[in-house]
């Protein structure tokens, strides 16, 4: 899957968040300051004061917002995986060089690895994702899938060099989820506690 989708997937669910979040936000001040309340005291004139409400239910709404945004982005990311991988090549590559790609006591690597077409075009690609321990050692044979009428778009045959992006923007979506429904069982939970205004 090309980076600039993955960016335009991304940018496209953020700007959607924000704009959820502005709604929420300005639905919740609307209900504030509704006619006929005072500014000093933010309650309505011969009305007694409400009890301040919780910031649960709007934390509920924004987490869980954007952990199901990135779930179905996950979801798509998966789908457009699956369907670049559809109709593949495959091929037995040669790992002929590990390329640092991180800094730090623990670098990251990527293997460049070099394979024949079965139109016996000799390619040599740089592996896209990074990783440590390396995907492969120097000299290794390993499983190469290939576009045969691209064949320079080439990876590893391997669970996290295919499912990479997907597998971790499902990760990422899981904290939110989990936040989500906390604040979401928070707010539940507080609303059923609250005494009834007479």
């Amino acid at each position: 899957m090309r980076i600039e989708y993955v960016v335009a997937l991304i940018a496209a669910i953020v700007i959607v968040d924000v704009v959820i979040l502005i709604a929420l936000l300005r639905k919740k001040r609307a209900r504030r300051t509704s006619p006929g309340t005072t500014a000093a005291t933010g309650t309505q004139l011969g009305t007694k004061p409400q009890p301040k409400t919780s910031a649960a239910p709007v934390l509920a709404r924004v987490f869980l917002t954007l952990g199901v945004s990135l779930a179905i982005a996950a979801g798509f990311c998966a789908v457009f995986v699956a369907h670049d991988n559809t109709g593949d090549s495959h091929a037995d590559g040669t790992v002929v060089e590990l390329v640092p790609s991180g800094r730090g006591s623990s670098p990251r690597y990527r293997a460049r690895v070099e394979f024949t077409t079965e139109a016996g075009t000799q390619i040599r690609f740089l592996s896209p994702v990074s990783s440590n321990p390396p995907p492969a050692n120097v000299g290794e044979h390993v499983d190469i899938r290939y576009d045969a009428n691209n064949p320079h778009d080439a990876q590893i045959n391997t669970y996290w060099q295919v499912w990479f992006l997907p597998t971790l923007i499902g990760i990422i979506s899981a904290p939110f989820l989990l936040v989500g429904s906390g604040f979401g069982i928070v707010s539940r939970a507080g609303s059923k506690r609250s005494p009834e205004i007479a």
